[in-house]
This record gives structure tokens, sequence and C-alpha cells, in this order.
């Protein structure tokens, strides 16, 4: 397995731990599709963000995932969000207020009768997500340098790996 490989499954598992028994119970794995990401039914997202509200996470944004002829696929309309973190926003305020943006695009999402409907949180405990490039640029970065790390998102996370400089 590469670095990067050991560092997205140990920022997962540092995440998947901080969920309580219930959240963890329902998770359904994505790998089949060949993505290192975890989701949850719709109907129960509501009280899944319950249970990771006072977690010291940030929810980066979600994908929305259906279940159609018995494989699970991404929506025809690849539907998903992000919440970036805004200039001088403290890690505190962007969790509360990527939680409430989570909540209500999840709360608003049009229901399929008949189909079963997944919800993948990108999450992250990082407090440094988007800090830097806020005071220089007003929004976050995803996939830039900075100070000799590299972020990266992956799956449920922002994965953090060293980087080399020859």
């Amino acid at each position: 397995m590469s670095d990067d490989g050991r560092c997205v499954k140990s920022t997962i598992e540092r995440i998947r731990a901080k969920l309580p028994p219930t959240v963890r119970d329902s998770i359904y794995p994505l790998r089949d599709l060949g993505i290192p990401d975890l989701a949850w039914p719709l109907e129960q997202i509501d009280h899944v963000l319950l249970a990771i509200k006072d977690l010291d996470l940030v929810i980066l944004g979600g994908d929305i995932y259906e279940d159609r002829d018995g494989r699970v696929r991404c929506t025809e309309s690849y539907d998903n969000w992000h919440s970036d973190r805004r200039r001088d926003e403290t890690f505190e305020d962007y969790a509360r207020r990527s939680w409430q943006h989570a909540l209500d695009y999840t709360i608003a999402y049009p229901r399929t009768p008949g189909r079963t409907q997944y919800v993948a949180l990108v999450m992250t405990d990082d407090h440094s997500v988007g800090a830097r490039e806020q005071s220089r640029s007003g929004g976050a970065a995803r996939g830039s340098s900075r100070g000799g790390r590299r972020s990266r998102a992956v799956g449920t996370h922002i994965a953090m790996t060293e980087t080399t400089h020859a």
C-alpha cells in the first residue's frame, strides 16, 4: 500500500472511530464503485447528522447515490453540494455552518419513490483545512500545496500527506 493509501485509511479510521455505533452500523461502503467512501441511506441521514453534530467535524460536502436496478450508482445528474470555508471563519463556525448546510440540503433533496438513495458525506477533522488559503484568496483550496503539506479530498475526509522537496 502506498503512503497515500495508508494515510487515507488511517484518516478514514480516525473519523470513523468518532462516529457513534448506531451511525457506524448503518454505513453503506461504496468500494464496489471504486470509491473509498462511505454512505448512509437518505432516509436516515438526519439521524446521522444529529449524531455527528458535536464531533468536531467539518462536512466539506456530499454526494447523492441511488440504487438503480440493484446497483448503487451516482444519480444521473451527479447531485452533490459543498461548503467552502469563509475568510476568517473559525473551524468551529465552519463546522456548525457546514453541518447546517448538509442538513438543509439533505432535508430538501427530493425522494424517489421505490428507489433507495444514499448520501456520502465528505468530512474532515483537520482544523487547518482552508485556513491559510482563506487569508490569501477568500476561498477554500483543495489540492493545493501549503507549507510542505498537500491536501487532497479523499472519500469521507481530507487526507493530509507530507510532501518532500528535492
